[in-house]
């Protein structure tokens, strides 16, 4: 599964003031559905015109691919007992 996260990167006063940060996300399917107008959309908030007035010095999409078997192992964990045949 693909994920698309958008992460921006705050404007800083010192090097290191802040860490990237993930401000929206969307799986791959969620994105077909919609042409891709949601990350379009979401971008453009975050990426305003007056760049002066924006709190991030850059927004971008960073795209993940994820194994969905691990996703839904952690989702729907499975316990296992462990257990002895008795003769």
């Amino acid at each position: 599964m693909k994920i698309h996260l958008i992460v921006g990167q705050r404007k800083e006063r010192y090097e290191g003031e802040y860490a990237p940060e993930v401000l929206e996300a969307i799986d791959e399917y969620g994105d077909e559905a919609n042409e891709g107008q949601w990350i379009l959309r979401k971008l453009d908030e975050y990426r305003k015109p007056d760049r002066a007035n924006s709190l991030f010095e850059a927004v971008e999409v960073i795209t993940v691919d994820v194994s969905t078997k691990a996703i839904m192992e952690r989702l729907r964990p499975t316990v296992v007992l462990p257990a002895e045949i008795c003769p």
